[in-house]
């Protein structure tokens, strides 16, 4: 069950699976299901609304009756909607320069990304290869090929006290935070991952990771743990993995 894809600036929408379903049609879907999805705000539909979606859905195949009228779901939408009650681990990936934000669901054997090409639509994609979670990332990182090293500097451990105050004023002349200051003040790319693994139904404590495009290239990763703040230069390989890390219950 493939539909059209929208246009999306985004090179990893070349998936074997995607699905677009309009705000109602989720809404109706996800009821039907008794499921939930993070970051999504079922509407208050009205009778006509909720049965519009309904026919929506079973002209697509979505649903189907059965002779006593009842409701079927077809397995692969079932799968799609079920993802924020199923997945093992559940990353938030925003972008807030391009005003982007994508949920990432792990399930066992499954790779599932949401998000929110346009205004009322929420896009399901199975990121089935490697080489299409590497190129999402790409796109997020707005990696430069002609500038892959890494930034100058040196691995931080800062205070929050310490990190708000390089955030609000520069450092003094030669201080070695320096390299650091520059990516937060003038980033090439600004990616936030939150990471949550759940485990026997509990979420565990989320897992935080800011990265920043260096404007000479590179990333400053910068990970916040309770009151301390560390930072290490990476290169554009080494950012593409920290993210992939985020997606394994061992990061």
């Amino acid at each position: 069950m493939t539909d059209q894809a929208a246009p999306l600036n985004d090179a990893a929408n070349d998936t074997l699976t995607q699905v677009d379903f309009t705000t109602e049609e989720l809404t109706v879907l996800l009821r039907l299901l008794g499921a939930t999805l993070p970051q999504f705000q079922p509407l208050e539909l009205t009778d006509e609304e909720r049965e519009a979606a309904l026919r929506a859905l079973y002209a697509r195949g979505v649903i189907t009756a059965d002779v006593e009228g009842a409701f079927l779901i077809d397995p692969s939408a079932a799968i799609l909607a079920t993802a924020g009650v199923q997945a093992r681990i559940i990353v938030q990936l925003d972008r807030p320069a391009q005003q982007i934000r994508d949920i990432l669901y792990v399930l066992d054997g499954l790779l599932l990304r949401q998000s929110e090409p346009m205004t009322g639509i929420q896009r399901f994609q199975i990121l089935d290869t490697p080489f299409k979670l590497v190129t999402l990332f790409s796109v997020a990182l707005n990696i430069d090929p002609e500038r892959l090293n890494a930034p100058n500097g040196e691995s931080l451990l800062l205070t929050r006290t310490e990190w708000i105050a390089l955030r609000d004023a520069p450092p003094s002349k030669n201080y070695e935070s320096e390299s650091l200051w520059r990516a937060l003040t003038r980033p090439n790319a600004v990616v936030a991952m939150t990471s949550i693994v759940i485990q026997d139904g509990q979420p565990q404590t989320p897992k935080d990771v800011l990265m920043l495009g260096h404007p000479d290239g590179g990333y400053w990763q910068v990970i916040f743990e309770g009151n301390a703040v560390t930072a290490h230069p990476l290169d554009s390989v080494g950012a593409i993995q920290a993210l992939i890390n985020l997606l394994s219950d061992e990061s």
